[in-house]
């Protein structure tokens, strides 16, 4: 099984900041930390664009969505046959 981390552990992976993302992004480093903190708000080709420059597989991201104090937290991911 591949290993899955949420896109600010990859990004840490990557030694890449906020603001590195941010600027490859041409957006805000808050707009950034928002998307971090809650995927949902990630459009579709913004999200295709950040795993471009983390040079990572969609199924490689975890997002826990909920609420920040992680409260009624859910794992999302996606694994294919092979993992």
């Amino acid at each position: 099984m591949a290993q899955r981390f949420t896109l600010e552990e990859w990004r840490k992976v990557r030694h890449k900041t906020q603001e590195d993302m941010a600027k490859a992004l041409d957006i805000t480093s808050r707009t950034y930390q928002k998307w971090e903190q809650s995927p949902t708000f990630i459009r579709l080709g913004d999200l295709v664009e950040i795993l471009k420059i983390l040079d990572i597989e969609f199924t490689q991201v975890k997002m826990n969505l909920g609420d920040k104090k992680g409260d009624q937290e859910e794992e999302i991911g996606f694994e294919t046959e092979n993992d």
